[in-house]
């Protein structure tokens, strides 16, 4: 009776045994579908959020973008910002137009210039409401000062070029079917 009993009291054991290693199972595997459900919530409620705010988004990511110059380089896009705004300058008749970058503050994403031009009033206000329309630019000082001929002042600011490097365009992709098409079917040989 003895064995009987040792044989039963390990058949009780492995039984409750066997049922704490099943709820410690069962536990873990519902702590995995609770997980798993929170992150199919929370992916779900981004795209209806994503889908209720598409034309917002886009129109803040074009704002973004807008607020940095894509160049190549550096230098390319100095080069750039200073014809463009020289052209500016030079469409509202303003004169002794200097643009210099302040090259020992360049960083990553800004380049400091320091501006400076004359001319009448009503043509310097003209100039700063079109600088406006390139937000890449952002003024950071400026100065207004009377000229010594009447009636013109002289202008001179700070601002700051804020730009984004990218990397410059596949050479196969700028090369169009169209321009191939001749040497391909024999028609256009030398």
């Amino acid at each position: 009776m003895n064995s009987k009993m040792k044989l039963r009291w390990m058949v009780v054991a492995g039984i409750w045994g066997l049922a704490l290693v099943m709820t410690l199972w069962n536990t873990l595997r519902i702590d995995d579908v609770a997980r798993a459900r929170d992150k199919s919530e929370q992916i779900r409620k981004e795209i209806a959020f994503q889908h209720q705010n598409a034309q917002t988004l886009s129109r803040l990511l074009k704002f973004h973008d807008a607020l940095y110059l894509r160049v190549e380089s550096v230098d390319l896009g100095i080069v750039s910002v200073r014809g463009r705004v020289q052209a500016l300058a030079a469409a509202f008749d303003l004169q002794g137009f200097s643009m210099l970058p302040e090259a020992g503050q360049i960083t990553e994403e800004l380049v400091p210039f320091h501006l400076s031009m004359q001319g009448s009033m009503a043509n310097v206000a003209g100039f700063l409401t079109a600088l406006q329309k390139f937000s890449y630019l952002q003024v950071r000082q400026a100065s207004v000062k009377t000229a010594r001929e009447a009636g013109a002042i002289e202008l001179e600011f700070d601002l700051s070029l804020h730009y984004q490097t990218t990397s410059p365009p596949d050479e196969t992709e700028a090369v169009s079917m169209g321009t191939l098409d001749p040497l391909m079917t024999g028609k256009g040989r030398l």
